[in-house]
C-alpha cells in the first residue's frame, strides 16, 4: 500500500499570530511576555546565557525576512535555556545560529525548528563539548521550508527528540533544500556525539538535497516507540537525492523501526563506510526498502569497506508499484562491507522494474538467514551481480524468478572467488518464465538441490556455467526442467558437481543440458554426476556444442534425445540405459562401453559415429555422415539394431596391421549397404599376401543384407579404386598384391599376382629334369 505523509501543523501555529503583534515593536534582542526574540528587523544580534535557568514561553532567532547573523550561545555546566513551546532559529531570517557548548543545556518543549520559511536559509545549531545538550519535547524540523540549515553535533554534544508528530525531519517542504544534520566525534572520555528520537527520522519530506552525516563515532538512535515509520530518505515524490552518510569506525545509526529509502522519492542515498554501522533491528511492517513505491526509482544504498556493516530484519530492493513500478533501485557491498539480513531479502519484490545489486570485492558478503528472492510477485529484471571475490551466503532458498510474471531476473556470479551459498535449494524459474543463472570466470554457485523451470507454468530459464573454475555445486539433485522449461550450458571448462542430473523431470516439462553453447565454436565443460537421467518429460534433451574432446563419465538412464551438434569429439565412457533418438549432426560421437537402450542413432551432415563399445540401437548413416568403428585406429563397435548405409555416407575402416585394425559386429537382423567405403592402410603397413580382416566383423553372416556400396576406395599408403564384379566381391589391385572385399562376409582378403617361390623352385626343377632327360637321349 502507498504511504501518505502525515504533513505537521503543529509547529506552524506557535509563529504566526504571537509574534507578529511583536513584529513592530521587537526590534533587538530581547524578552518580553516570556518571548525571546533575537533579531526582529535586526541582524548581527547577539545573546549569551551563561548560568542559571533561563526560562521563556518561545524563542526566534532571526524573525524577519533580512535578519541575518543574531546568535545566541548557551554555555557552561549548569546554564539551562528552558522554551516551554517552540524554538525557532530563522522564521524568515538567514544565517542565524544557536550554539550550545561547554555543558550548557537548551530544552523545549514545543517544535525545534530551523529555517521556518522558504527565505530562511543557512540558519543553524551547534551542539558541541561533553555534557552540552538540546532536549526537544516535540519535533525537530532542520529546513521546514527553508534551504542549507543545518545541525552540528560534535565534540560529545547530544539532541533529544520526544517528537509528537513526526520525529526528525530534515527538510519538510518541497523548496526546503540542501538543509543538513552533522553528527561527528566523541569527547574526551570516549562517549559519542549523539542525536534521538523515539519517533521517526525523516531526511526529505518533501524536499530534495537533505542529508544527514554521522561520522568519526557520531551516533544517532531512532527508538521509534511512537512512531509509523522508522528512518525515511525520500518520502514524497518531489524528494529527491536526499542521503545519510554513516562514516567511521564506530559511528552508527540504529533503529528500531523499519528503514525506507526513496519511499516515493528518486535518487536517495544510504552510505555507510570506512567501519560504521548501520542497523534495523525490528520488523514492524515491511523492514528494509531501498524504493518502496512505484514513483521511487534510483534509490541506491553503498555498503563499503572492511567492517562496514549493515544490519537488517528483512530486506527489499524495489517493492512495488501502483500503475507504476519501482524501479532502477540499488544495493552495492564493496571493499570488504557487510550486510546482514535476519529474514528474507527480495531484489524486486512487487511489480518492481530493474533493481539490482551489486557485491563486489574480497571480504565483501551479504548473508541471509531467510531466503533470497530475485523478482518476486511480477518483478521484472531485476539482477544480483556478484563479483570479484564478493560472496552472498542463503540460510534459506535462493529463488530467481517466483511468482507467473516475475520475468527475465538475474543473477552473475562471475571471478575467482565469488560464491553464492544457498543452504537450502536454489531454483531459476520458480513459476516466472525468462530468468537466468550465469557463472563465469572462476565463480561459485553452492546449493542442496537445483531447479531450472520448477512449476509446469515456467519457460525459458536457463543457468550458464562457463570458464575455468567455474562451479555450480549442488549436495543432491540437479533437475534441468523439474515441471516448466529449463536449460542448462556448461562450457570452457566450467562444472557442474550434483548427486544426479535430471533432465525433463514431470511429465509436460521439458529440459535442455547442453555441453558447449549452441552454434559457438567454445569448448566444454565437466559434468561430474554418477547419473544422468531423462525423466517423465518426454522433452529431455543432452546437446554436445564443444569443438574440442570431452568424456562423460555420467551413467545416461531414461527416455530423451541426445544430439551431438558441436565440431568436437563426445566419448561416451560409462554403460548406459537411455532409450529414445540419438543425433549426430556434426563432430564426433564415440561410443566406448555398453548402450543398452532402445531407440535410433541418426548421423547426418558431417557427423561421424565410432568407438569400440556397442550399442542395442538400429543405427542409421545418412547423407554426409561417417560410421568409423574404433578409437585411435582400433577396436571393435558393436550394432546391435540393424545398420542403414544411406547414399552419401561413408564407413571407414582404419588397418594398421593384423592385429591393428577397425571393425564392426553385429546381433542385429540386417544391414543395407549403401554410400562409400574407404579402406585406410596406416602406419608402415601397405599390405601382405594372405593377410584377412574381419571388418563387418561377428554376426554379419546371419544378418539380411541388402544393397551395395557405391564406390569402394583404399586410402593412406596405398591409393586405388575398388571395382565391383556384381556377386558381392570388390577387387583392388596396387603392384603385386590383390585386395578382395566380399560384402556378404565383410572381409578383406589381400593376395599376390606373383607365385609363391615353392612355385618357382618347382618350375626350375621341372625345367631341369626335361633337360637332363633331353641330353641323356641325346
Amino acid at each position: 500500500m502507498k504511504r501518505t505523509y502525515p504533513i505537521n501543523t503543529v509547529c506552524l501555529s506557535s509563529f504566526t499570530a504571537p509574534l507578529l503583534l511583536l513584529a513592530s515593536f521587537l526590534s533587538l534582542s530581547t524578552a518580553i511576555g516570556q518571548v525571546l526574540v533575537v533579531g526582529s528587523n535586526s541582524s548581527s544580534q547577539t545573546t549569551n546565557f551563561t548560568s542559571g535557568t533561563n526560562q521563556y514561553s518561545d524563542a526566534y532567532v532571526g524573525y524577519n525576512t533580512g535578519d541575518s547573523n543574531n546568535t545566541v550561545s548557551v554555555v557552561n555546566t549548569n546554564t539551562l535555556l528552558s522554551i516551554a513551546a517552540d524554538l525557532n532559529i530563522g522564521i524568515s531570517g538567514s544565517s542565524n545560529t544557536l550554539t550550545i557548548l561547554s555543558g550548557g543545556t537548551v530544552s523545549n518543549d514545543g517544535c525545534g525548528t530551523l529555517g521556518s520559511n522558504s527565505s530562511s536559509s543557512n540558519n543553524s545549531v551547534i551542539v558541541t563539548d561533553a555534557g552540552s545538550s538540546w532536549v526537544n519535547s516535540s519535533d525537530l524540523n532542520i529546513g521546514y521550508d527553508g534551504s542549507g540549515n543545518t545541525l552540528t553535533i560534535s565534540n560529545g554534544g547530544m539532541a533529544s527528540v520526544a517528537g509528537s508528530n513526526n520525529g526528525i525531519v530534515i527538510g519538510m517542504n518541497a523548496d526546503s533544500l540542501n538543509n543538513s544534520a552533522l553528527i561527528t566525534g566523541t569527547n574526551a572520555n570516549g562517549s559519542p556525539s549523539t542525536l534521538t528520537t523515539t519517533m521517526d527520522l525523516f531526511v526529505g519530506s518533501d524536499g530534495s538535497g537533505n542529508n544527514l552525516t554521522i561520522s568519526n563515532g557520531g551516533m544517532v538512535t531512532i527508538s521509534d516507540l511512537n512512531g509509523n515509520y522508522g528512518v525515511v530518505i525520500g518520502l514524497n515524490a518531489d524528494s529527491s537525492n536526499n542521503s545519510i552518510l554513516v562514516t567511521g569506525s564506530n559511528s552508527g545509526l540504529t533503529n528500531a523501526h523499519d528503514m525506507i529509502i526513496g519511499s516515493d522519492g528518486s535518487g536517495n542515498n544510504l552510505t555507510i563506510s570506512n567501519g560504521a554501522t548501520v542497523g534495523s533491528y525490528y520488523l514492524q511492517n515491511f523492514g528494509t526498502v531501498i524504493g518502496f513505491n512505484g514513483d521511487s526509482s534510483n534509490n541506491s544504498v553503498v555498503v563499503t569497506g572492511s567492517n562496514s556493516t549493515w544490519l537488517n530484519m528483512q530486506l527489499i530492493i524495489g517493492e512495488n508499484g501502483t500503475g507504476t513500478s519501482a524501479s532502477g533501485n540499488s544495493l552495492v557491498i564493496s571493499k570488504g562491507g557487510t550486510v546482514s539480513v535476519f529474514g528474507d531479502g527480495y531484489i524486486g519484490f512487487q511489480s518492481a522494474v530493474g533493481n539490482s545489486t551489486l557485491v563486489t570485492d574480497q571480504g565483501s558478503l551479504w548473508t541471509n538467514s531467510g531466503s533470497l528472492y530475485i523478482g518476486y510477485y511480477s518483478s521484472v529484471s531485476n539482477s544480483l551481480t556478484i563479483s570479484n571475490g564478493g560472496k552472498v551466503a542463503v540460510a534459506g532458498m535462493g529463488i530467481i524468478g517466483n511468482d507467473a510474471s516475475s520475468s527475465n531476473n538475474s543473477v552473475l556470479v562471475t571471478g575467482n572467488g565469488s560464491t553464492w551459498t544457498n543452504s537450502g535449494g536454489l531454483i531459476v524459474g520458480n513459476i516466472g518464465s525468462g530468468n537466468t543463472l550465469t557463472i563465469t570466470n572462476g565463480g561459485m554457485v553452492f546449493s542442496d538441490y537445483g531447479f531450472l523451470g520448477y512449476d509446469p507454468s515456467s519457460s525459458n530459464n536457463s543457468a550458464i556455467v562457463s570458464g575455468t573454475n567455474s562451479r555450480w555445486m549442488n549436495t543432491y539433485s540437479l533437475y534441468v526442467g523439474y515441471g516448466g522449461n529449463g536449460t542448462l550450458t556448461v562450457a570452457n571448462g566450467g562444472s557442474v558437481v550434483s548427486q544426479n542430473i535430471i533432465i525433463s523431470y514431470q511429465g509436460g516439462s521439458v529440459g535442455t543440458l547442453n555441453i558447449g553453447s549452441f552454434g559457438t565454436n567454445d569448448t566444454a565443460g565437466t559434468l561430474s554426476a554418477p547419473y544422468i537421467s531423462f525423466g517423465a518429460g518426454p522433452g529431455g534433451t543432452l546437446n554436445f556444442n564443444q569443438s574440442d574432446t570431452t568424456l562423460l563419465t555420467s551413467s545416461i538412464t531414461g527416455f530423451g534425445t541426445l544430439q551431438q551438434l558441436g565440431n568436437g569429439t563426445t566419448i561416451l565412457g560409462s554403460s548406459n540405459s537411455y532409450s529414445g533418438t540419438t543425433i549426430v549432426s556434426a563432430g564426433s560421437l564415440l561410443l566406448n562401453e555398453s548402450n543398452s537402450g532402445s531407440g535410433t542413432i541418426t548421423v547426418r551432415g558431417t557427423g561421424t559415429l565410432g568407438g569400440d563399445g556397442s550399442t542395442a540401437n538400429t543405427v542409421t548413416i545418412g547423407s554426409g555422415g561417417t560410421l568409423a568403428a574404433g578409437v585411435s585406429g582400433t577396436g571393435i563397435l558393436g550394432i546391435g539394431g540393424g545398420l542403414t548405409l544411406q547414399s552419401g555416407s561413408t564407413t571407414v575402416f582404419n588397418i594398421a596391421g593384423t592385429n591393428a585394425f577397425t571393425s564392426l559386429s553385429f546381433s542385429g537382423s540386417s544391414i543395407v549397404y549403401n554410400g562409400n567405403l574407404q579402406l585406410y592402410l596406416g602406419g608402415s603397413y601397405f599390405g601382405t599376401a594372405g593377410d584377412t580382416f574381419n571388418l563387418f566383423g561377428p554376426g554379419v553372416s546371419s544378418l539380411t543384407e541388402t544393397g551395395v556400396f557405391s564406390n569402394v576406395s583404399l586410402l593412406g599408403n596405398v591409393s586405388s579404386s575398388f571395382l565391383y564384379d556384381g556377386s558381392g566381391d570388390w577387387y583392388a589391385t596396387s603392384g603385386v598384391l590383390i585386395y578382395d572385399f566380399s560384402q556378404p562376409t565383410g572381409t578383406l582378403t589381400i593376395t599376390s599376382t606373383v607365385p609363391e617361390p615353392s612355385i618357382y623352385i618347382l618350375f626350375v626343377l621341372g625345367v631341369l629334369v626335361i633337360i637332363g632327360v633331353s641330353r641323356r637321349s641325346a
